[in-house]
């Protein structure tokens, strides 16, 4: 039987990202011992992949006062607060800077399997809130490592399990089969053979993330007129879910073609991506009034231009 003392481990915070980091640096700030495990090469992985999009919050609230106080006497200085970073400069002007005064209290390319407390299964109870936990810890080898901590800090984030489309938290059918058509995460309009470039797109949502995704998709780089409308997406945790695919079973209405609308990209439809959406709940319905149609493809276009002025206005 291994004999450990408590409170003489380190606390483990697994997720080297914005939480984890903070909460190293509040942790190293009270004294206490702490490792970070990031199953990614780097810091700050997830955030890496959403480089491209400006936050939603400035400066003032990206930051915390545990991490700026270990960053003085590097010399760092705080940003413009009332400034909106992107992520990628989220990442250069603070979380790199912080990840790198932290040391090798962050361990890269370590992935947490499994965690238990020592000595304890499911059969044995008695003693367990007692018992310092084991974390079973992969490295980029593939050994195991079974590391002791005295407490942990689960800060992976929801990033890597986006939302279904389903309302119930469940995929709709056919979602799975089609999961290669669908983009989950925000467009970047400026990356090479972007998905997305010269196909019918449809954007499911209308809050901040779908206007940025808009934005991006009625760029230059990505959009081309002329084209049909199909596929299917929906708003997840943080992010927006792109379609950007060749028609699924679905029959896209010709922009202009006579008797019919052009939908908005405002609007999608929940209907299933492997099944032909009812006219009543899609907005290439021949029936629909000219005048809605009219009143939210215009709506569509007006927030667009707020949401560009607004980028401008935090650049």
């Amino acid at each position: 039987m291994v004999s450990v003392v408590l409170q003489e481990l380190p606390v483990a915070v697994i997720g080297a990202g914005p939480v984890g980091l903070a909460a190293a640096a509040e942790l190293v700030s009270r004294d206490q011992q702490v490792v970070v495990f990031e199953q990614s090469d780097e810091p700050a992985a997830g955030v890496r992949t959403w480089g491209h999009v400006r936050l939603f919050s400035p400066w003032s609230e990206l930051t915390s006062p545990a991490a700026e106080k270990l960053l003085a006497p590097t010399g760092w200085t705080a940003p413009n607060g009332k400034r909106y970073p992107t992520g990628t400069a989220w990442i250069t002007d603070y979380l790199a800077p912080l990840a790198a005064v932290l040391g090798d209290r962050v361990r890269t390319g370590s992935t947490v399997v499994g965690v238990s407390r020592l000595d304890r299964d499911l059969l044995v109870e008695s003693g367990r809130d007692e018992q310092p936990f084991v974390l079973h810890v992969q490295s980029s080898d593939g050994s195991i490592e079974r590391v002791f901590v005295r407490a942990v800090i689960d800060a992976t984030g929801t990033l890597s399990v986006p939302n279904p489309l389903g309302s119930e938290g469940y995929p709709v059918s056919g979602e799975t089969a089609h999961a290669d058509r669908i983009l989950y995460g925000m467009p970047d309009a400026t990356a090479d053979g972007n998905p997305c470039a010269g196909k019918a797109v449809a954007v499911v949502g209308s809050g901040a993330s779908a206007l940025t995704s808009l934005i991006a998709l009625t760029s230059d780089e990505v959009h081309t007129p002329g084209h049909g409308w199909c596929g299917c997406c929906a708003a997840g945790r943080s992010v927006t879910r792109t379609a950007a695919a060749t028609p699924m079973n679905f029959r896209p209405v010709a922009p202009w073609a006579p008797g019919s609308v052009k939908p908005s990209p405002m609007a999608g439809s929940r209907s299933s991506p492997g099944s032909a959406p009812s006219p009543s709940k899609t907005r290439t319905a021949t029936a629909a009034p000219t005048t809605m149609l009219m009143a939210g493809w215009c709506w569509s276009l007006l927030m667009v231009a707020v949401s560009r002025a607004w980028i401008r206005w935090c650049a």
